[in-house]
């Protein structure tokens, strides 16, 4: 029992193509924006949107144009918090999608506010889907933009989900979620 996760490029989002670059806009100041100018804005509310194929159990919560990255980022944590919560619910930033989370022993029951029926799932399963939707996430990105393997934000963000239990930030990552953050 394991979840299937796929993400299309949202035929209308101009960011996916290889033509896009962050130089065809301008920041505040009427500079040309950079690859590595792109912060938690563009990634999670403005570009890279997607259709997202999700179904677990045979049940068919897939949803189209959501950011690939606020999708994959907001089930992230939803694996560890079912090891000492009940319930937990996985929210969506641009669209009232919530997914609702209830252990319940080895076995985790999912459903949404916007899909009809629910699923089991066990949650080891749950947690390598979820492992999966992160990966893929940021795979796309990088097969689609090579160039966002450096970005900052994206650099900073990856080191807090592979190493969550790190409290601090050195020098370099804090001036860059400084920067990241004061751009977005």
């Amino acid at each position: 029992m394991k979840a299937l996760v796929r993400y299309t490029p949202h035929a209308d989002d101009e960011s996916w193509s290889a033509d896009w670059a962050p130089s065809l806009f301008f920041d505040e100041h009427g500079e040309s924006r950079d690859w590595d100018d792109l912060g938690e804005d563009e990634f999670i509310f403005s570009r890279f949107y997607v259709d997202v194929t999700l179904e677990i159990g045979g049940v068919d919560f897939s949803r189209h144009y959501l950011p690939v990255l606020d999708f994959a980022l907001a089930w992230a944590a939803a694996p560890k918090a079912l090891r000492t919560q009940d319930r937990v619910e996985v929210m969506m930033s641009v669209e009232a999608l919530t997914y609702r989370l209830e252990r319940d022993g080895d076995l985790v029951r999912v459903r949404s506010n916007v899909h009809a029926g629910q699923a089991l799932i066990s949650a080891t399963a749950l947690a390598d889907s979820v492992d999966r939707m992160v990966d893929g996430a940021f795979s796309m990105l990088h097969r689609h933009h090579p160039e966002l393997r450096h970005n900052p934000y994206l650099l900073v963000l990856l080191k807090r989900l592979l190493y969550p239990d790190v409290q601090y930030l050195n020098a370099w990552e804090w001036d860059v979620c400084r920067r990241c953050y004061r751009e977005s």
